[in-house]
């Protein structure tokens, strides 16, 4: 893999390394005078060819820089990498909605009663927020399949003035207030 992709790479400011270390290929980082390793907690194997699957930086804000990677169409990853030592690195959810204050959404289903919910997680400053919807609202197996992509809000939602409007494939609304 090392000799498919470029081993350095400066994203916003930020130095990012992929190295190999046994089978695996992992990623070390420094911003100003910080520097990490994810290490084996976010690492890819050297022997993957399919290129979406290479975490790759698409974002950063002052706390965190953001690696996406992927296998698939509803299958992805976001994962928070700190660029300081407040913070601690960790999966984020499926879609961001505020850089600044580092908030994703995630379209869920109960493990128990499979009642669809959205889950809002600010991760600058730890806080959660849930809201319940019904099958009527998502009738599908993997929510976020149900939102629509189309013109003019190609990522299926729009957030602005902590409102945050789900759009559906059936020409619906969801209004969500976020208090987090």
């Amino acid at each position: 893999m090392l000799n498919a992709i470029t081993d350095t790479t400066e994203f916003e400011g930020v130095t990012i390394r992929y190295y190999q270390v046994d089978s695996t290929i992992q990623i070390q980082y420094d911003y100003k005078e910080f520097s990490n390793e994810l290490g084996n907690n976010y690492s890819f194997p050297c022997d993957l060819t399919y290129r979406p699957g290479i975490p790759r930086p698409v974002w950063k804000n002052e706390n965190f820089i953001c690696f996406l990677s992927g296998c698939g169409t509803s299958c992805f990853s976001n994962y928070l990498a700190p660029l300081n030592d407040q913070f601690e690195a960790v999966y984020g959810g499926q879609f961001l909605i505020d850089t600044t204050n580092t908030i994703f959404m995630s379209l869920q289903l109960d493990t128990v009663t499979y009642e669809p919910y959205l889950e809002l997680e600010n991760f600058t400053n730890g806080q959660t927020q849930n809201e319940q919807f019904n099958r009527k609202d998502f009738p599908v197996a993997i929510p976020i399949e149900y939102l629509d992509y189309s013109s003019p809000h190609e990522k299926g939602f729009a957030y602005s003035d902590n409102i945050l409007i789900l759009y559906l494939k059936d020409d619906r609304k969801l209004k969500v207030k976020v208090k987090i």
